[in-house]
């Protein structure tokens, strides 16, 4: 699956369960996540969709790695069902 038709069919199951959804575009900062997903607790995460056989580039890796080490979760996704099973772990999680 392309990675852009797998993050609109991730962004249509979250909005259809109750997540709030942004992409997430930095102008002056390339390599951060695709899309921003807020849950119905108000927890926030990360995504970044990869398409089966993508590699994250170097500065994305570096952006998740920097995520991370202040408390975010960022998940790279490379397909569907992986996908509706974080999503659904995370529907209600509180921080």
């Amino acid at each position: 699956m392309l990675e852009k038709t797998l993050e609109k069919k991730v962004k249509d199951y979250a909005q259809k369960i109750g997540y709030l959804t942004f992409k997430f575009t930095s102008p002056s900062s390339n390599g951060v996540p695709d899309r921003i997903f807020i849950n119905k607790s108000g927890y926030l995460f990360f995504i970044e969709f990869k398409s089966s056989r993508g590699k994250l580039s170097r500065i994305q890796t570096i952006n998740i790695e920097n995520l991370r080490n202040r408390g975010l979760r960022v998940y790279i996704i490379k397909n569907y069902i992986d996908a509706v099973s974080i999503l659904e772990d995370l529907l209600y999680f509180k921080c």
